[in-house]
C-alpha cells in the first residue's frame, strides 16, 4: 500500500473487505505526525500512536452510509477537496483542517456537519453544499466563499481568528437561543464588512442569516434620509424564535459622514424606515422587531417651509428699550437641527446681520430712532435662509425743553 493516498473513497460495499485486508496487514491509511488512520468496525480511526509518515489527504471522497467517523480530538488535514456523498459522522472536538495550497471545494449530497473546521488556506475553499459547525470555525488563512449555499454555526459554537482577507464571503447563518450577542465576518467582492447583531429580546431557537453586497439599498427612502452607504448593504433574515428585538451594528469603513447617521431597513413589502444610531459604532438605538436589508444613511437636510412669525410692533420713547421680541409662530415643515439669526434696518428696506442674535427670541438695546427687525432661520446643513414678517419699533422724539414769557394759561 502507498504510504500517502491521493485520493481516499470510503464505499460502504466494500468497506468491510478494505478493512480485514487492512487490519491484517497492520497498514497506515493517511496520517500526521505521531497519529495514523486505520479501518476499525466500519470507520475510519485516528490512532494516537507513533505512525511511520506524515502527510494530509488529497481528495477525499465520502460514500455509503457506513461512511466515515471521527473520534474525539482527531485531527484529519486535508489539501484537496471534500466531497461527501454518504455519511460523516465527527465526535465532539474532531477537526478537519483544509490546508492546501490552491482553491479547495466542500460539497456532496451528504450532510456535511463538522465539530470543529479550519480554514488554512489563502487560495481559499469553495461551498458545493450547505455545511453546519457545532464546535469552532477558525480563519487561520483564506476565505470562505458560499456561492448560494451557507455556513451555519451552531447555537455552541463560535468564529475565531476572522478578520480582513480571513471571512465568509457570502450567506453566514448563526444559531441563538437565548438573548446576547455573535460577530458576523461577512464581505463581498475582496472587502471585508463586518455586523455585530445581538438579540435584546427572543423567545424560543432562532437562526439570523446574514449576507453582505457591494450596492446601494434600493427603494424609496425616507423624507429626512439620504443614503451614506451608496455602494454598501446588508441583508438580514431569521428562521424560528418568536418576539425578536434585536441591534444591529453596521460597518461604515470607507465613508466619512457629515451629518447624523441612521440605519436604513427596507422590509419585504419594499418600505424603507430609518432608525437613529449610536456614534461611532452605528447601532441602532431602538430595537428593531423585523428583518430585511439594511444600510447606513444620513439625516437630510429639509428647510422649513416658512420662517414663523415673531411679535411685535411697539412705540417707545426716545432713549428706552424695546420689549423684547418673541416666537409668535414657529417655523414648521423642516427636518433637521434649527438655527437663528436677526437682523435691523433704519429705513425698513436695507437689513443686515446682528451680532450675537442666534436664538428664537430677541432683545433689542436702547433706541434712539425707529428701526425695523425680522427673524432669519434655516436648518445647520442648508445655506438659504428664510425671513419671518418685519415688525417696526417706532420711536417717539425726544422732548426739547423751552421757557416761558409774561403770563402763560395752562389748563389742565
Amino acid at each position: 500500500m502507498k504510504k500517502a493516498a491521493t485520493i481516499l473513497v470510503l464505499a460502504a460495499w466494500s468497506l468491510a473487505a478494505q478493512a480485514q485486508s487492512i487490519c491484517n496487514s497492520g497498514a497506515r491509511i493517511v496520517s500526521q505526525n505521531g497519529t495514523y488512520w486505520v479501518v476499525d468496525g466500519g470507520n475510519f480511526t485516528l490512532k494516537s500512536e507513533s505512525a511511520d509518515y506524515a502527510a494530509s489527504l488529497n481528495n477525499l471522497t465520502i460514500t455509503g452510509t457506513a461512511g466515515l467517523a471521527l473520534t474525539a480530538s482527531s485531527l484529519l488535514p486535508l489539501s484537496g477537496n471534500w466531497l461527501n456523498n454518504g455519511t460523516f459522522s465527527p465526535a465532539n472536538g474532531s477537526t478537519i483542517t483544509l490546508n492546501g495550497s490552491s482553491a479547495q471545494s466542500m460539497g456532496g449530497t451528504g450532510t456535511n456537519t463538522f465539530s470543529n473546521l479550519t480554514l488554512n488556506n489563502t487560495a481559499g475553499v469553495t461551498l458545493g453544499s450547505n455545511i453546519t459547525t457545532n464546535g469552532i470555525l477558525d480563519f487561520l488563512n483564506g476565505i470562505l466563499t458560499t456561492g448560494t449555499y451557507s455556513a451555519t454555526i451552531g447555537v455552541s459554537g463560535s468564529i475565531t481568528h476572522a478578520g480582513d482577507s480571513k471571512y465568509i464571503n457570502g450567506k453566514l447563518a448563526q444559531t441563538f437561543n437565548s438573548v446576547g450577542s455573535k460577530s458576523f465576518p461577512i464581505g463581498k467582492g475582496g472587502s471585508y464588512r463586518p455586523l455585530t447583531f445581538q438579540y435584546s429580546g427572543l423567545t424560543g431557537t432562532s437562526v439570523v442569516t446574514a449576507e453582505q453586497f457591494e450596492s446601494g439599498l434600493t427603494g424609496t427612502l425616507p423624507s429626512n434620509a439620504t443614503l451614506l452607504t451608496s455602494g454598501r448593504y446588508w441583508s438580514l433574515s431569521q428562521l424560528g424564535g418568536s418576539a425578536p428585538q434585536y441591534f444591529v451594528s453596521l460597518d461604515a469603513t470607507g465613508y466619512t459622514p457629515t451629518k447624523t447617521v441612521l440605519i436604513l431597513k427596507k422590509s419585504s413589502e419594499g418600505v424603507i424606515e430609518s432608525s437613529a444610531t449610536t456614534t461611532p459604532n452605528y447601532t441602532n438605538t431602538v430595537a428593531l422587531s423585523s428583518f430585511g436589508d439594511l444600510g447606513l444613511g444620513e439625516l437630510g437636510c429639509v428647510n422649513p417651509t416658512n420662517g414663523g412669525e415673531i411679535a411685535a410692533a411697539q412705540t417707545i420713547c426716545y432713549g428706552n428699550t424695546p420689549v423684547p421680541f418673541t416666537n409668535a409662530t414657529s417655523p414648521s415643515g423642516e427636518t433637521g437641527t434649527l438655527e437663528y439669526k436677526w437682523q435691523s434696518s433704519a429705513n425698513g428696506t436695507n437689513f443686515s446681520d446682528i451680532g450675537n442674535s442666534n436664538a428664537i427670541t430677541y432683545d433689542p438695546p436702547v433706541l434712539t430712532a425707529s428701526a425695523w427687525y425680522k427673524r432669519l432661520v434655516k436648518v445647520t446643513c442648508e445655506s438659504t435662509w428664510l425671513a419671518s414678517n418685519v415688525v417696526k419699533v417706532t420711536v417717539n422724539p425726544a422732548t426739547v425743553g423751552g421757557t416761558l414769557s409774561g403770563t402763560e394759561t395752562i389748563v389742565l
